[in-house]
């Protein structure tokens, strides 16, 4: 809001400018400024409008790439944890005994 505010008052002063200034180069740079904070005021007002709509659950949330898995955890494991082709293999008298 401040933005804005600096902006329309900057605005007034350039119009005080352009009306009591008999200096053609000065009144020249003065209505270009104008003109150039013309165009920004109404993205300023955009912005002062977006910051006073109410937040929702939605916003309040924090941004998904904070709760994102680190690098380890996204790397993908070379095999399954359990081999099955181990288990085929593996005679029936061993299955399942512990090694002692």
């Amino acid at each position: 809001m401040e933005k804005l505010r600096a902006t329309q008052d900057e605005m007034i002063n350039l119009a005080q400018m352009i009306a009591d200034n008999s200096d053609p180069e000065l009144k020249s740079m003065a209505e270009e400024e104008f003109l150039a904070l013309k165009d920004r005021i109404p993205v300023l007002e955009r912005e002062v409008q977006v910051m006073l709509l109410p937040r929702t659950r939605r916003t309040r949330r924090t941004p998904s790439w904070k709760c994102a898995p680190g690098p380890a955890a996204m790397r993908l494991r070379s095999s399954p944890p359990i081999c099955s082709r181990c288990i085929s293999a593996t005679p029936r008298c061993m299955a399942g005994a512990s090694r002692s």
